[in-house]
């Protein structure tokens, strides 16, 4: 199923619910999993304008490690994962099976450059619950993260 946020195409999975609401005032706390450094950084900078708490992780060894160490706390998990679309699908899946544990459904968004129609498929049945094309958009990212953590 495809919905728009903002000028942004963001594919989702029908009947899932992927809300993990936090209230107004309270901060959105979002695992972010990248081995690119510039897109930390610009996440970051969007995260401190919009009062967002960002926990990043350059793999998804290190990601697997902070979502178990955090994973009550979250309100989204956004995967960059550098890897092949077989290791990429593993990847997603595992961070699914994970946050299986928590009482509430954790959104995972998967943020990728180079994925072809069938791999983004691939990540929403793997356990993805949206998939965030490249180049990272500042007010597209706001909106869907605003869409998927606040009441």
């Amino acid at each position: 199923m495809d919905e728009f946020v903002g000028s942004t195409r963001v594919e989702k999975i029908k009947g899932v619910n992927a809300k993990r609401l936090v209230k107004k005032g309270e901060k959105a706390r979002i695992l972010y999993v990248d081995f690119h450094e510039d897109c930390q950084s610009l996440i970051k900078n969007i995260a401190l304008r919009n009062n967002w708490e960002i926990t990043s992780a350059p793999d998804g060894i290190e990601g697997l490690k902070l979502l178990e160490k955090n994973l009550d706390s979250l309100s989204a998990v956004f995967l960059e994962p550098k890897h092949s679309k077989v290791e990429k699908i593993q990847l997603i899946r595992t961070f699914r099976e994970k946050t299986k544990t928590s009482e509430l459904h954790l959104p995972i968004v998967v943020i990728s450059a180079f994925a072809m129609l069938d791999q983004k498929h691939s990540f929403l049945a793997a356990g993805a619950d949206f998939y965030f094309p490249k180049p990272l958009n500042g007010k597209d990212l706001k909106a869907l993260i605003n869409e998927l953590v606040f009441m």
